[in-house]
């Protein structure tokens, strides 16, 4: 895979009842409230989240943290999904392919790739800019179950 196949950008038109779900779920959760994650663009099955890189999200070496990175993109399987409701993410693989500076901001893209029964399978990118295949900083996939209920 290319970094260029990994970004699919066409999502703008944002559909205001997943932009508030999804807000209102990220300001109740006690983990991700902090972070200052925000909904950019949504519709079903495909979002582009961002969150500034700040003091907090660095590790010890001065950079964004690969776990911040992994949580943005873990959230953005959850909000991508969320027009099927709560899905449990039961795996992940999340390449990271450079460091992130203190003070940037970063973006998480992620976008349905397959649906079937509970089960469901999200592409990930992060990067400095979306619709720049040269500032990815990570990609992996993210594969959860929507509980039965």
């Amino acid at each position: 895979m290319t970094h260029a196949h990994a970004l699919h950008r066409p999502i703008r038109p944002s559909d205001p009842h997943l932009v508030a779900a999804v807000t209102d779920l990220f300001a109740r959760n006690p983990f991700s409230a902090p972070l200052c994650i925000e909904v950019v663009e949504i519709a079903a099955g495909t979002v582009l989240l961002s969150m500034p890189i700040r003091h907090e999200h660095l590790n010890a070496h001065g950079t964004g943290h690969g776990g911040a990175l992994w949580t943005l993109a873990d959230l953005a399987f959850g909000a991508a999904a969320w027009h099927r409701g709560y899905i449990m993410t039961t795996s992940s693989d999340l390449s990271c392919f450079r460091p992130t500076k203190f003070g940037s901001t970063v973006y998480a893209q992620a976008r349905e790739v397959t649906h079937k029964g509970s089960t469901g399978t999200y592409h990930i990118t992060v990067s400095y800019d979306p619709d720049d295949p040269g500032g990815v900083l990570a990609a992996g996939s993210f594969t959860g179950r929507w509980p039965r209920t």
